[in-house]
């Protein structure tokens, strides 16, 4: 590279930072929630010899980003439950939970699962599913579901109310294999849930350091040239 391509390339650099910006992840906030206070009403999530349930809780999407992580309330019911909590975020058609439970459908946005053991027993509280690793693109407006399942026989309890109802989004159950959602019973009795978002965040780089050492670079290579000719 000769001086006066040196020069050139200098203080283009020091342009393009010293007024640039860098795009960065930011943390996950919390975007969408229903915390059931009192918490009194339930759907067992589980398999039997005669069924298979399936909770699902509908919400729209609050805000742009990655969707990385869900916390719900729910509790182990027996000591014997070895299986795990698989929780994914599908799409919805028409409000209501789409079908298909593959979990490399097209339909499952995102998917993670939690052993027994992290499953409070007996007494309900908060679990996360960690998604980070693989998350849900999401865009403001979407209409996506929460699904729970588990191949359990001593299955699990995903825990409700409606002390105040979650008003973007309703909760729906079904068996394994059936070709649609029900709605819950009770109408407004949602399950306890929490989606946060990572969103990026556009952060302005320090301007003067980068301009002036770029500068200062630039013309010091073009005052070298000018001696050499």
């Amino acid at each position: 590279m000769n001086l006066r391509t040196l020069a050139v390339s200098a203080i283009a650099v020091a342009l393009l930072f010293g007024f640039g910006q860098l795009t960065a992840e930011a943390g996950s906030v919390l975007d969408q929630s229903h915390m059931p206070n009192p918490a009194d009403g339930a759907l067992v999530i589980g398999t039997h010899t005669s069924w298979s349930a399936f909770g699902a809780q509908t919400f729209q999407v609050g805000m742009s980003g990655d969707l990385d992580r869900v916390d719900v309330l729910v509790r182990r019911d027996k000591t014997s439950a070895t299986q795990p909590l698989v929780l994914d975020i599908r799409t919805t058609v028409s409000g209501a939970p789409s079908l298909g439970d593959n979990l490399s459908g097209a339909n499952i946005l995102a998917h993670a699962s939690l052993s027994a053991a992290g499953i409070p027993l007996q007494t309900p509280g908060w679990v996360t599913f960690d998604l980070s690793g693989a998350p849900a693109s999401v865009t403001t407006g979407d209409v996506l579901a929460i699904v729970l399942r588990s191949a359990d026989t001593n299955h699990y309890s995903w825990l409700s109310g409606s002390v105040p109802g979650y008003s973007s989004g309703s909760n729906w159950f079904k068996a394994a294999g059936e070709t649609s959602w029900s709605p819950m019973p009770v109408v407004g009795r949602d399950f306890g849930f929490k989606t946060w978002v990572s969103a990026p965040s556009t952060v302005p780089l320090p301007a003067g350091g980068l301009l002036g050492l770029g500068l200062l670079g630039g013309l010091a290579a073009v005052r070298l040239l000018r001696r050499r000719k």
